[in-house]
C-alpha cells in the first residue's frame, strides 16, 4: 500500500493498538488518539517505523479536548482515514463535562464530534474511510432520546452499553447517506469478541477473562482491513455494517431513518455543531442494508 495517514482513536490498547499496528506493518503513518498521552507513547514505541506515527492528546468525553486534538491532526498530512475505536465501560453512572452518561459521551458523541472535525482533512484524499468500531451487542432497542443518561431510568452498564453500540451504527449509518458521491465512505464494524480491556470491564472477570477468549490481534486486522485496503471501493463500502470480515444486517432500530436522523440532530445539538442535513428525501423509513 502507498503511504497513507490515519488516525486511530483509543490506540494505546487493545483493538485500537493492535489496528495501529497493522496499519504500520503495511506502511501508514498512524496518529495515535489516546486520553493518556504517556500510554500513547509506549504504544508508539511498539510500532514498526516509530518516527512516522505521532501521538495526540485526546479525551473524547471533553469537546474542549476533541477540538483541539482535531486542530492538530488537521495540520499533518490529508487523513486516508478515521478509526472511531475507543470505548468505555465504567462500572457505575458517571457523567461527563456535558453532563451526559459517560458510556454515550464518549463511545457516540466523542466520536460524532471528532469525526465532523476532521472530514474536511479525510475529503482531500482520493479516497478516505471511516471506520465506526461498534459491537454486535448494539441489537436491541433504539437510543432511548428522552432519557439518554439514565437520570428516569435504573441505570445498568450493559444497557447503557448497547445503547451507546446501537448510536455507533446509526450514526455510521446517517453518515453513509451524508457522503454519498464523495470519497469518504462510512463504515461500521463489530470486529469480534477479544480478551480486551472492556470485556474484562463486561465480564466483571478482569484479566481472568484472557484465559477464555483470544487476545485482540485479529480484531485489529480486521478493522484495519476496512480501513485502507483497497479490493473494495467507496462506494460498496459506504453505508456497510460488518460482523469481522462479513457484511452484514444491523439491528431494525439502527437501520430506521427516523431514528438516525433523530440521534444526529440530538448530538448536533448537545456539541454545540452546525446542523448538516440529510440529503434531500431521506429523512424516515428504513435506510439501505447491504450485504
Amino acid at each position: 500500500m502507498g503511504p497513507v495517514a490515519v488516525a486511530v482513536t483509543g490506540a494505546n490498547r487493545g483493538i485500537g493498538l493492535y489496528t495501529a499496528r497493522w496499519l504500520a506493518d503495511r506502511g501508514a503513518s498512524v496518529v495515535l488518539l489516546c486520553r493518556d498521552a504517556a500510554s500513547g507513547e509506549e504504544a508508539r514505541a511498539s510500532l514498526h517505523r516509530t518516527d512516522r506515527h505521532r501521538v495526540v492528546a485526546c479525551d473524547l468525553s471533553e469537546p474542549d479536548s476533541v477540538r483541539a486534538a482535531a486542530e492538530d491532526v488537521g495540520q499533518g498530512a490529508p487523513l486516508s482515514g478515521l478509526v472511531n475505536n475507543a470505548a468505555v465501560l465504567p462500572e457505575q453512572r458517571v457523567i461527563g463535562p456535558l453532563g451526559i452518561e459517560l458510556q454515550m459521551a464518549v463511545n457516540h458523541l466523542g466520536h460524532f464530534q471528532l469525526t465532523r472535525l476532521l472530514l474536511p482533512r479525510l475529503r482531500e484524499s482520493a479516497a478516505a474511510r471511516v471506520v465506526t468500531v461498534t459491537s454486535r451487542s448494539h441489537r436491541g432497542p433504539a437510543v432511548d432520546l428522552g432519557d439518554p443518561g439514565f437520570e428516569a431510568r435504573r441505570y445498568r452498564r450493559l444497557v447503557a452499553y448497547q445503547q451507546s453500540k446501537m448510536a455507533n451504527v446509526a450514526f455510521s449509518l446517517a453518515l453513509a447517506r451524508r457522503l454519498e458521491g464523495s470519497t469518504v465512505a462510512s463504515v461500521a464494524v463489530h470486529p469480534g469478541v477479544y480478551g480486551t480491556h472492556l470485556l474484562g470491564g463486561w465480564t466483571g472477570l478482569g484479566p481472568l477473562v484472557r484465559l477464555a477468549v483470544p487476545g485482540p490481534k485479529r480484531g485489529g486486522r480486521w478493522v484495519g482491513r476496512l480501513t485502507v485496503e483497497r479490493g473494495r471501493t467507496s462506494e460498496t463500502l459506504n453505508g456497510a455494517y460488518f460482523e469481522k470480515g462479513d457484511p452484514r444486517k444491523p439491528a431494525p432500530a439502527a437501520l430506521d431513518i427516523d431514528h438516525q436522523e433523530r440521534l444526529w440532530q440530538w448530538s448536533e445539538r448537545v456539541l454545540d455543531l452546525s446542523p448538516w442535513p440529510p440529503p434531500a428525501g431521506g429523512e424516515s423509513g428504513e435506510g439501505p442494508t447491504r450485504e
